[in-house]
């Protein structure tokens, strides 16, 4: 299987050609995923090598995968090639208006951490690399947190 990780720096999906390798590899059972996806011993490392091109990994395997495993970095490697980024999204059709409110306020923290973050990065007038890591950090929990709050007040839609 090397000559996979050798073959993904060459080819036009690396991040995907590692995650996928990556799934296979912390699975560390790639006979018994092969048996539960129906493949031959052997076809799944040769599918995922972009070398190999008469074996191709398909979108439904790699679903089938990811849901096997429980490791989604294959989806999060599709959506960085193509400039996305991915978010969990919860099931939250059981709330509660505490569970709402906190969600509110959990949302309204995050920000808070953000303008702190920016504040404190610009106090000496310019934005080193550890704070801006700092603040990109802060903003992804913030984009966390109010999607959260998203599919919590998208649970309460009353459907007509």
């Amino acid at each position: 299987m090397t000559s996979v990780i050798e073959a993904a720096l060459t080819c036009e999906f690396p991040q995907v050609v590692n995650a996928s390798y990556s799934t296979l590899k912390q699975f560390n059972n790639t006979a018994e995923l092969e048996r539960l996806l129906g493949k031959r011993p052997g076809v799944l490392p040769n599918e995922i090598n972009p070398n190999q091109h008469g074996h191709k990994f398909g979108l439904f395997d790699a679903l089938r995968l990811m849901k096997l495993t429980g490791d989604i970095q294959i989806l999060r490697s599709i959506a960085s090639e193509l400039g996305y980024s991915l978010y969990f999204l919860g099931d939250y059709s059981g709330i509660s208006d505490v569970e709402l409110l906190n969600s509110y306020s959990q949302w309204h923290a995050e920000i808070g951490d953000v303008n702190r973050a920016i504040a404190e990065a610009l106090e000496d007038g310019d934005i080193e690399q550890h704070e801006f890591e700092r603040i990109e950090r802060e903003l992804r929990e913030t984009f966390t947190a109010a999607l959260a709050l998203l599919e919590r007040l998208r649970a309460l839609v009353v459907v007509n």
